[in-house]
């Protein structure tokens, strides 16, 4: 962590209200179909459409996930043979990456309704689409620790910004939120400086935790990274919103949590879902207790970035069934139906599910109250404890355009687990496809096709 001058504790800071110039001053240093055919296109070709077009129209969707769109294309990263670390946890292996071995930035043309390889490259995780590119992830230097990167939509390295891990992108692309794993775990905001003629994007403000303090990301609202600064010790969480412009620092509000007393657990919330309209902010955190990641609390919060004590609670762990054990209770979800108006749904709307947790029928929800079957056994139900016959994980799934796109993985369960949770080793993985808007549905309401993007295969 870099040294600065003298800094007095942020959770009193905080309490005694000082303006966001002082705190910045003090704490803050500025800175089932046949698969489709798989095309290499021409690098004039890939050129074509240029995401700061498609940014200007406000054609990008679901920015940050595995399935990203810009335009016409929907991008999504082909994990190659070796590129996954196997066996691994629970069947989870999309951000697993071994650093070895190659995987392909690859897109579904909705235009000419084809698959096509963008480039080649050497990273995991989600895709985080820029005005000039993506930004990604790739291995460096050890386990968990990763070097993030902006490359054209060809695959040309434009900047490295060495070990830092990517949090999440404005909805505009300018600003990339990222903890700095070379410090104590600073939360950084990276953009381009209005005086940079070379326009090269770098670190324009940091947040720097005090000892004992803990930064966790909860999202992007325009310019601002919104976090909250826990002290650990009095387990007092405060709801701040950093801008990427100015610099300032606002603080919008301590948080008052109900927790549990029994045992230890880590106070600092963490960030289940985030929301945002023209209004503000919304979203769920919660901390969990031990290796079986029990529930211990969680609140909903609402507030306005840039807005000095702005944040109010909207529902917390209290406001729960009392009649309901408490291993039966959930964080709960948001979902907004008029602005600034946050309510809490069974499910959000236009977000997919499988109809028992981890098999059966392929869900849309559609409303509060309904949700649309796609596809009827979409993933065959299996003895979660099975050790001699394949099953299927699903690793991810996006809506976007009216299609939902799928991520399913065939694994082994393996000897190789504790306790606690089982290790399962990667046999193949599919990008799929279901189209479910008009045209893209049987008259019995079901989607007509599972059409395969991609497959990769492994040897076990």
């Amino acid at each position: 962590m870099k040294k600065g001058m003298e800094r007095t504790g942020l959770r009193r800071l905080a309490a005694a209200c000082l303006s966001a110039a002082v705190l910045t001053a003090a704490l803050w240093s500025a800175l089932a179909a046949p698969a489709l055919a798989v095309t290499v296109p021409k690098k004039e070709e890939a050129g074509e459409e240029t995401f700061a077009d498609a940014f200007r129209r406000g054609e990008i969707e679901n920015n940050g996930g595995h399935f990203v769109r810009v335009g016409d294309r929907v991008y999504f990263r082909q994990y190659g043979k070796g590129t996954l670390d196997s066996p691994h946890v629970n069947g989870k292996f999309l951000n697993a990456g071994t650093g070895e071995g190659s995987s392909k930035i690859t897109y579904y043309d909705a235009s000419e309704q084809s698959v096509r390889a963008a480039f080649e490259d050497d990273g995991a995780g989600e895709l985080y689409a820029a005005p000039d590119g993506f930004w990604l992830e790739r291995a460096a230097d050890g386990p968990y620790y990763t070097d993030a990167y902006l490359v054209t939509p060809e695959g040309e390295e434009l900047v490295s910004l060495g070990g830092k891990d990517i949090l999440g992108i404005s909805e505009d692309g300018r600003f990339l939120a990222v903890r700095d794993l070379d410090t104590a775990g600073d939360l950084c905001i990276v953009g381009v400086p209005a005086s940079d003629e070379e326009e090269t994007p770098q670190i324009v403000t940091r947040a720097i935790p005090e000892e004992m303090e803990s930064l966790e990301y909860c999202g992007m609202y325009g310019e601002y990274m919104i976090f909250f600064a826990c002290d650990l010790e009095s387990k007092v969480n405060t709801l701040f919103s950093l801008s990427g412009v100015s610099g300032e620092l606002t603080c919008l509000g301590e948080i008052e949590v109900p927790y549990a007393e029994d045992g230890y657990f880590n106070p600092a919330l963490l960030t289940q879902q985030f929301l945002s309209d023209e209004k503000g902010i919304y979203l769920t955190a919660a901390c969990f207790k031990g290796r079986a990641a029990a529930l211990c609390t969680y609140v909903c919060v609402g507030a306005v970035p840039g807005e000095e004590n702005s944040a109010y609670v909207i529902t917390d762990i209290t406001q729960s069934d009392p009649d309901l054990p408490s291993d039966l209770i959930e964080v709960p979800t948001l979902d907004l139906f008029e602005p600034g108006e946050p309510e809490i749904v069974n499910a959000k709307r236009g977000t997919l599910a499988l109809s028992k947790d981890y098999c059966g029928d392929l869900v849309y929800i559609d409303s509060p109250y309904s949700a649309w079957v796609l596809r009827k056994d979409y993933v065959k139900e299996y003895d979660y404890w099975d050790e001699d016959s394949p099953i299927e994980i699903i690793q991810d799934m996006s809506v976007i355009d009216d299609t939902a796109y799928v991520i399913r993985a065939t694994v082994m369960r393996t000897p190789d687990e504790d306790d606690w949770y089982p290790h399962y080793a990667l046999l193949s993985m599919a990008w799929e496809r279901v189209p479910f808007g008009q045209g893209g549905v049987l008259t019995d309401g079901y989607a007509k096709s599972v059409q395969t993007m991609a497959q990769m295969f492994e040897s076990y």
